[in-house]
């Protein structure tokens, strides 16, 4: 037992409280005899040190063998020893927690503490209906998490505290009144607030609460669900920037310790616990936070606090997260209504400070976020909410806005990529823009108007014909075989639910204006490609072009459809039936289709979509063919001479469409 707990250091306090103190510790003290004892140490006030020496009487007042069982509160009744031991004992539990203790008393305090304050909680209702007085709910939780932030700083007695089960239940308990303590914490309720905040915020990062962890069980339970859980942090964020706290606290300290607990407890699936199958995180983004994340940081932005800048790397580190996880880009939007551009620029400013400190945990996320935000705006609804962003942001962005900043280039790349997006929407919206379909009957190909084709695939619902006689032929000539199988790759109107028509109209706008921006170096590489292959085969390989806007700025590659890179060969699933099916028919089709590819961000990982490239007639195929063939023999070796000659190729009348 701790030296300070023995009840011969009561020979320390003033005479007059001696014998009182030696009564009310004794095993056959009264009520009264505790109760006056605490009522003296306040009218006859007692230093800070003396007041510990009362320490032995709230401790024999703890006796864990005088809990009483749940057939003794059944039988229990005014005046009787049960009640007396209660009473003394909410007065011990009261009195000790609100002492500034030394931490290494707490290993022999705290099960006792623990054991009584369980009691009285878990039996509050109970015991009120007895008659029993009890401190409010509210100011018995301030008063433990209080005696909690005294006594942690040991690192024993912490420990002994985070093992004990259902600890971290009581925290979330305590945490969940937090918002109501302006209304019932009197003139006191910021200081006592921010003490709470500050204590819970410790505690939550110290927890290294994770998925499949015992510590985040409790806290669910406590909470009732993961649902309810996600609400607490949010009401902690909003409580945090939005109710008034002494000049003394620090919100960013309280918010990085928050906003790491729900990363570290959120980020990871649990593959064993039903109670936690649903991630934090993803419960926290579908409860708004990107709300609250923005609202994170304005509220920083607008302060000079010293920590600020680590609190609004996670803050960026967790948009990047919501962006990359949604299909397709959902909670994009969302933020960018809510005024994401505004706060990158922000962001950005304040990482422009000269530290090394500020590299890692604000940059990196910055950098990482203006790489993969455009992956994003190739759906047509984050795009539209971009321009209208864009727009309002002009007076505060441009291509000088950070020209000395360190991540300038970064800023560059985005703006590239952003302008280049916006150019697709903006051919989108011409009234010159016509949707155009190509015949999917091999034998016929023309082109026309959507809305002028005669039919559809009513099974695949991806191939068009201008004709009903065309239709039928198709199917004879093999659609039948493979109809049920173009469910993936071909952009089809029941692949995604959240594809609308125009969001597919707009994907393929997209492919077109980037392949007519970079027409002859497109073409240029394909003819290398063509080039490298044997000169004594007896065909020309077939090509794929994927234009990838999950990079950025977005990169076009060729590669040979028998020789695709891993990585491309995964995404598309070159054993499936579709893509088979989909490379026959530009084998047959005598030069009339390219196979052109986009990649966008989908979710957790990167999608290809083939977006066939039909042309009226073949002559730019042939043309290209040709100048391969010349490169082959070594008569085109320079690469200006062969630019001019794919210039005259692309010269020719020729409809393109994707």
């Amino acid at each position: 037992m701790h030296p300070d707990l023995d009840v011969r250091s009561i020979r320390l306090l003033p005479v007059n409280f001696q014998s009182l103190t030696s009564t009310a510790a004794a095993a056959s003290r009264t009520f009264l005899d505790v109760l006056l004892v605490k009522t003296l140490s306040h009218t006859d006030p007692l230093s800070a040190s003396q007041r510990s020496l009362l320490l032995p009487v709230w401790f024999a007042n703890l006796d864990l063998e005088k809990i009483p069982t749940s057939d003794q509160l059944e039988d229990m009744h005014g005046g009787s020893a049960i009640v007396e031991d209660i009473q003394c004992a909410i007065i011990s539990v009261d009195s000790i927690m609100r002492l500034r203790l030394k931490g290494d008393v707490g290993t022999s305090l705290w099960p006792r503490v623990w054991g009584w304050f369980e009691f009285l909680e878990m039996h509050r209702n109970y015991l009120s209906a007895a008659d029993i007085p009890l401190l409010p709910e509210i100011d018995a939780y301030c008063t433990f998490i209080t005696f909690v932030s005294f006594v942690r700083v040991h690192p024993a007695t912490y420990d002994l505290m985070s093992t004990t089960p259902q600890f971290w239940g009581f925290i979330v308990e305590a945490w969940s009144l937090i918002p109501q303590m302006d209304d019932t914490a009197g003139e006191a309720a910021e200081a006592v607030r921010a003490i709470m905040l500050h204590v819970v915020a410790q505690l939550l990062v110290a927890s290294k609460a994770s998925p499949d962890s015992q510590i985040l069980a409790e806290m669910i339970e406590a909470a009732g669900s993961i649902d309810h859980l996600a609400r607490l942090v949010l009401e902690f964020i909003r409580v945090t920037i939005t109710e008034p706290l002494p000049d003394s606290a620090s919100p960013a300290s309280y918010l990085q310790n928050l906003l790491f607990f729900a990363i570290g407890a959120g980020v990871c699936q649990d593959k064993e616990s039903d109670m936690t199958s649903r991630r934090l995180i993803s419960a926290l983004c579908e409860l708004d936070l990107n709300r609250e994340l923005l609202s994170v940081i304005f509220f920083l932005c607008d302060r000079s606090d010293p920590d600020a800048w680590i609190v609004l790397g996670l803050c960026v580190w967790l948009m990047r997260y919501m962006v990359n996880l949604s299909r397709p880009n959902m909670w994009l939007d969302a933020l960018l209504q809510r005024g994401l551009l505004r706060a990158l620029i922000l962001v950005t400013h304040r990482a422009g400070i000269d530290s090394d400190e500020v590299e890692p945990r604000l940059r990196e996320p910055l950098r990482a976020f203006l790489r993969d935000v455009t992956s994003g705006l190739v759906y047509y609804r984050p795009i539209i909410t971009f321009e209208k962003a864009f727009k309002e942001a002009q007076g505060s962005i441009s291509a000088d806005t950070f020209k000395d900043h360190p991540l300038s280039a970064d800023w560059k790349h985005f703006l590239t990529a952003t302008r280049d997006l916006l150019d697709a929407l903006e051919g989108f919206h011409s009234p010159s823009f016509r949707t155009l379909k190509a015949c999917d009957n091999l034998e016929c190909g023309s082109i026309g108007e959507t809305n002028a084709m005669a039919g559809r695939c009513s099974g695949c619902h991806t191939f068009y014909y201008c004709s009903q006689e065309c239709q039928k032929i198709d199917w004879k000539a093999g659609h039948r075989n493979c109809c049920a199988s173009h469910s993936g790759l071909l952009l089809a109107e029941h692949d995604d639910p959240n594809l609308s028509f125009k969001e597919r109209s707009f994907l393929r706008a997209l492919v077109h204006h980037k392949y007519l921006k970079e027409r002859r170096s497109i073409c240029f590489k394909q003819v290398q490609v063509l080039a490298a292959h044997p000169a004594d085969s007896e065909t020309s390989p077939l090509l794929f072009t994927l234009f990838n806007f999950d990079r950025c700025p977005p990169v076009v590659k060729v590669h040979e459809v028998g020789n695709l890179p891993k990585r491309v060969a995964d995404l598309v699933g070159t054993d499936s039936a579709e893509w088979t099916d989909i490379v026959e028919r530009a084998e047959r089709d005598g030069g009339y289709t390219q196979l052109h590819g986009l990649c966008v961000r989908d979710g957790k990982r990167p999608r290809v979509w083939v977006i066939p490239l039909r042309t009226n007639i073949p002559l730019i195929h042939e043309g290209l063919k040709a100048l391969a063939d010349r490169v082959r023999l070594g008569e085109l070796s320079d690469k200006r001479a062969l630019l001019r000659e794919i210039r005259r190729v692309l010269d020719e009348e020729v409809t393109e469409i994707h």
